[in-house]
């Protein structure tokens, strides 16, 4: 999250903080517009379910190849 581009940022249990940020969203329409748009943009580019599986697929995909190698490398040491 950027603030005031796809989100707003506060201070960690600040009260007062956090509705200052509230009363900044709800009353500037730019802003609102802007962080919804970018927020939207951002989670459909980074977190659609294609990106989503095709990221699960490169991680199987490199965990098999590391287990592959490393099993491969183990037979080759035991005939030794």
């Amino acid at each position: 999250i950027t603030d005031r581009e796809t989100g707003l940022f506060f201070e960690n249990n600040s009260l007062d903080e956090l509705i200052e940020k509230y009363d900044l969203y709800r009353k500037s329409e730019s802003l609102r517009q802007r962080v919804v748009a970018n927020a939207t943009r951002e989670v459909n580019t980074k977190y659609s379910w294609d990106i989503i599986t095709d990221q699960l697929i490169d991680f199987y995909q490199k965990v098999i190849e590391n287990y592959r190698s490393k099993r491969l490398f183990l037979k080759k040491k035991a005939k030794k």
